[in-house]
């Protein structure tokens, strides 16, 4: 969609990343041999991967972990003996068929758990434990959010839902989730409104209603500080021009059409 990204990945180094889905494309010396591990996580398959560890991942993990507020977040640090260990075992992996998956499933398990070791904070910088009722009910809200989130309930309505008060749904949410509820609803509204636009089949005015916006120009800022571009720019780099059904961008505050929709966050 027009961005481009470079991360150097040196020798050595350990990265941990959250990336939107897209095409990469790497670097590489010549006349020399190239090893790299990447594991990759699903978003829907985090949270039983790590239930019982978020109120102690650590600052630079959250972000990549829980929230993925940014096209790209990363944090690096030197590769460790551990990790060097394992790393050497994956690519020279003995087994074939039936036993080699095994073997590579119990290995990456190994290598999130370093993971999550090594990018820990210590424990003093660590948030307080929770109880697993109370972390059950943060991710419930969530759930609610994830799916409500084009007319979200109120912070106040949310917490009786799921029957935390507000005050300690506020404070877990961003200590679990490493985000506040409201910019977790503007996040998920953000990634709608973008998958829209690449598809291409609504004007950028029906992108912003379905997104719950009822005013274009919110629409409009809001979009470019998640993505860095107006709306119109993002299709049109998208669609190499083709597509100049909205590329003129109302001004802040206009209203469009098909009534209110309530912002509560």
């Amino acid at each position: 969609m027009g961005h481009e990204h470079e991360i150097a990945v040196d020798a050595g180094i350990n990265v941990a990343g959250s990336y939107y889905p897209c095409a990469s494309s790497m670097r590489l010396k010549g006349g020399q041999t190239h090893k790299l591990l990447k594991l990759q996580l699903q978003k829907e398959h985090v949270p039983a991967l790590i239930l019982g560890c978020e109120t102690t991942l650590g600052q630079a993990l959250r972000p990549i972990l829980l929230t993925c507020d940014l096209p790209r977040v990363s944090a690096r640090k030197e590769l460790s003996p551990s990790l060097q260990c394992l790393v050497h075992q994956v690519i020279h992996c003995p087994f074939e068929g039936v036993a080699r998956r095994l073997f590579m499933e119990g290995k990456a398990l190994e290598i999130l758990a370093c993971e999550l070791d090594e990018f820990s904070d210590p424990p003093a910088a660590r948030a307080p434990l929770r109880a697993a009722r109370e972390v059950e009910l943060l991710y419930d809200a969530r759930r609610i959010l994830e799916q409500e989130f084009t007319d979200p309930p109120g912070l106040v309505e949310l917490a009786r839902r799921v029957g935390l008060n507000d005050f300690k749904l506020k404070r877990g949410f961003r200590e679990i989730f490493g985000t506040t509820v409201f910019a977790y609803v503007r996040k998920l509204r953000m990634d709608m409104a973008r998958t829209l636009l690449e598809n291409g089949d609504l004007t950028i005015t029906e992108v912003a209603l379905a997104a719950g916006y009822s005013h274009f120009g919110y629409f409009s800022a809001a979009f470019k500080k998640a993505h860095g571009v107006l709306p119109s720019h993002y299709r049109r780099a998208g669609t190499n021009g083709s597509n100049h059904s909205m590329s003129r961008e109302s001004a802040p505050g206009t209203p469009l059409p098909g009534g209110e929709i309530s912002t509560n966050m």
